[in-house]
């Protein structure tokens, strides 16, 4: 629950920021850039959750404390994995009057 809590609110707070800053990136990607943007959320999230010290023991490929290959990877898995999620609840709650139902 704390985690949730934690990327949450990196999610409200620091995703609109650096969305509009990397919009002209993502229009030369065609919104590729989505994934990269989860995937700095859900790194900043462990590293987070680390600081304050809860022993919880939430780590990305093992970040923190050890950055490599395993955590990029690890989070960018993590990130499509939210935008197949974010796109599914999206198209599941759609009012009706919208689709022309």
């Amino acid at each position: 629950m704390i985690i949730a809590l934690v990327f949450a609110l990196v999610n409200s707070y620091l995703k609109p920021i650096l969305k509009f800053m990397a919009m002209p990136i993502g229009f030369l990607t065609m919104g590729l850039i989505a994934f990269a943007i989860n995937a700095a959320m859900l790194l900043g999230t462990a590293w987070i959750v680390s600081q304050v010290q809860l022993n919880i023991g939430f780590t990305l490929g093992g970040y923190p404390p050890h950055w490599g290959y395993e955590a990029i990877g690890v989070a960018v898995v993590g990130s499509i994995v939210i935008s197949i999620v974010a796109t599914l609840l999206d198209l599941l709650l759609v009012p009706r009057k919208v689709l022309g139902l």
